[in-house]
């Protein structure tokens, strides 16, 4: 037996773990796809009710006062919101796999430490990927309560405003 042979009896389940790489970069594209998806559509709906709302408020009522701590702390919540979803699509990147690295370090491996450098790359990259994304999950989550609490506000104005005309 030669030492290549010793070393791949050490390392048995190497086939096996090879066919989870692929499955791994791709969990992490569409769970990255997914947050970022959410991180742009509270951003949205938080602009967007930071538009209609007023446009509408203004509409109904003969009197409107946008200097009101209502309406100020509402736009304060939607700032909030756009700045945090700002800071998490610039924060963090993925780790992917390189070919110029695969190109570079691992043509020359035998097939089985091939895949086996593979499997414990990918493991890195997943961790590391899995803290990025954990991390922009945790922006969401910030985002929609700051998203709530505009809503709330922009309710409680409009009402204020309303309620004094």
């Amino acid at each position: 037996m030669t030492d290549d042979e010793l070393r791949a009896e050490d390392w048995p389940s190497v086939q096996f773990a090879y066919g989870f790489v692929p499955a791994s970069y791709d969990w992490t594209m569409r769970s990255l796809n997914a947050v970022e998806g959410r991180i742009q559509g509270l951003m949205m709906f938080s602009v967007s009710l930071g538009v209609t709302v007023p446009v509408l408020v203004a509409s109904l009522a003969e009197e409107v006062s946008f200097r009101s701590a209502w309406f100020v702390l509402a736009l304060a919540a939607a700032l909030l919101n756009l700045m945090i979803g700002t800071v998490a699509r610039t924060w963090g990147q993925v780790t992917l796999l390189s070919l110029q690295t695969v190109c570079a370090e691992w043509l020359y491996l035998p097939e089985w430490e091939f895949k086996r450098s593979a499997v414990y790359w990918a493991g890195e990259h997943f961790q590391h990927n899995t803290n990025v994304i954990n991390r922009k999950g945790l922006a969401v989550l910030l985002m929609t309560i700051a998203f709530l609490i505009e809503a709330v506000l922009m309710l409680a104005w409009g009402l204020s405003v309303a309620g004094s005309g």
